[in-house]
């Protein structure tokens, strides 16, 4: 049995497809959809500052560094905060529940690729 889809942040039912979802979430939740669009913002600028890394010979650090400053500016706590706003959860996450949505994964990851950018450049 299929259950209709409904919008994580409201509960609201909608039409499948991501046009209605999108739709849907430009317009009755626009801080969300707006982190949406940097989120998605920050990956192309990571991708840029990796071409351009390559394109003009700058440090290796600097891809690593983007890439921090992306997840740093990453929409995900913006839309915990949006949910928070509707109701549905806590402003910040636990260290816990921080731990178990894979961020202590991700900043590992970012910390290699700056310890192995570092150890390049020497």
């Amino acid at each position: 049995m299929s259950v209709a889809p409904a919008c994580e942040l409201c509960g609201a039912p909608i039409e499948a497809g991501i046009r209605p979802r999108l739709t849907h979430l430009r317009d009755d939740h626009p801080d969300a959809a707006r982190a949406l669009w940097i989120r998605l913002a920050a990956s192309w600028l990571f991708l840029a500052l990796a071409a351009a890394t390559i394109v003009f010979g700058w440090p290796v650090w600097v891809p690593p560094a983007g890439l921090f400053a992306g997840l740093v500016v990453n929409v995900a706590m913006r839309r915990r905060i949006v949910a928070a706003r509707a109701g549905r959860r806590r402003p910040l996450p636990t260290l816990r529940e921080f731990a178990r949505g894979g961020g202590l994964g991700v900043l590992a990851v970012v910390l290699l690729i700056l310890v192995l950018a570092l150890l390049a450049s020497r």
